[in-house]
């Protein structure tokens, strides 16, 4: 904790700037919309108990901490998530979820393949392939607005267009599910 040193307290906002923009950018909205409200709430809240009512007490620092900690907090989930994606033994347990998840869902055996795609998404919320897999279980299950959700979640993180053809296939097939059942 470091109340009076308004470098290092502006390079802990900083910090949160950015890991909330890498947030943001890889589809993870809540949490990159959660991570920039607490930092500028605490910062201004800091700012204006600290020049407004030259404040240094207890409220003072508890909004410090609450910057500080949850930037440390939300830096270090971000890194150990990256690091953990791109460990080997990591991408071995991916691709072989994934496989087992795809033959449930082709064999039809949708709550096995819903189960499977939710472990993919629960380890690692970056997974595209997981989130398009359980967006199309979903709606086959008819669970509509779940479904879209997920398709929704895997075209914002579809940044290179490989599949965006699929996304779209499954988005148009639910559209034309919820006019059927209608």
């Amino acid at each position: 904790m470091f109340p009076d040193a308004f470098g290092a307290n502006l390079a802990v906002f900083l910090v949160a700037q950015v890991v909330a923009w890498f947030y943001l950018r890889t589809g993870l909205t809540l949490r990159g919309v959660l991570l920039l409200l607490v930092a500028w709430g605490a910062a201004d809240l800091a700012l204006v108990l600290r020049f407004a009512y030259a404040n240094t007490g207890t409220e003072y620092v508890a909004s410090l901490a609450v910057l500080q900690g949850y930037t440390v907090f939300e830096t270090l989930r971000a890194v150990w998530g990256t690091v953990r994606r791109r460990s080997g033994a990591a991408s071995a347990r991916r691709a072989e979820a994934l496989r087992s998840a795809m033959v449930a869902f082709l064999e039809d055996d949708l709550d096995a393949a819903a189960a499977g795609f939710r472990g993919l998404v629960r380890a690692d919320p970056w997974d595209l392939q997981g989130r398009l897999g359980l967006g199309s279980v979903l709606g086959r299950q008819g669970h509509a607005r779940a479904a879209r959700r997920q398709l929704a979640a895997a075209r914002r993180l579809d940044r290179d267009g490989r599949f965006e053809d699929a996304i779209t296939v499954e988005v148009e097939r639910l559209g034309r599910r919820v006019e059927v059942q209608r």
